[in-house]
């Protein structure tokens, strides 16, 4: 059982390697405040080389980020690239309360981006048939009404 009370056999792996991130995002922030005193810690830096130094490996990176920011964790402040770093607000820590309600995880497991992708892709086909479906029918009933070569019963 972790400290936080949560049983790590059922802890999804994302879930810890969110927290791995956080905390290094975290020991690395600044503190800054804006002109109304309000007080926020903000991470700037590389996030591929802090994913390397907490032994995740960079293709986590998307995962990773994007349960962040749906958690609403971080929200990128600024985008990196190069020699570029990224600048992220941190706004709140991880927790396996967010991490389930945020990543639609009533049976603890994430659906992979393929797997969304792929259930929209499947509704937006579905969707498309049964629209074509009806054009169909409404076009044999226009001409149907419409007298015409179309129209004619064989002589035969």
């Amino acid at each position: 059982m972790a400290p936080n009370g949560v049983d790590i056999q059922k802890r999804p792996a994302l879930f810890d390697h969110c927290n791995l991130i956080w905390d290094g995002m975290l020991e690395r922030a600044h503190p800054e405040e804006d002109a109304d005193g309000n007080k926020y810690l903000i991470y700037t830096g590389f996030l591929t080389k802090l994913f390397r130094e907490s032994g995740l490996s960079v293709p986590y990176y998307s995962s990773v980020m994007t349960a962040m920011q749906k958690m609403d964790c971080v929200r990128q402040q600024r985008r990196g690239g190069g020699n570029s770093p990224s600048e992220w607000l941190l706004v709140q820590k991880p927790t396996i309360e967010l991490f389930r309600a945020r990543m639609d995880m009533p049976t603890g497991k994430v659906k992979s981006p393929k797997a969304e992708n792929m259930d929209q892709l499947r509704q937006g086909q579905k969707d498309l048939n049964t629209r074509v479906t009806s054009l169909e029918s409404q076009v044999q009933y226009l001409l149907a009404l419409v007298p015409g070569p179309h129209n004619r019963e064989d002589d035969a």
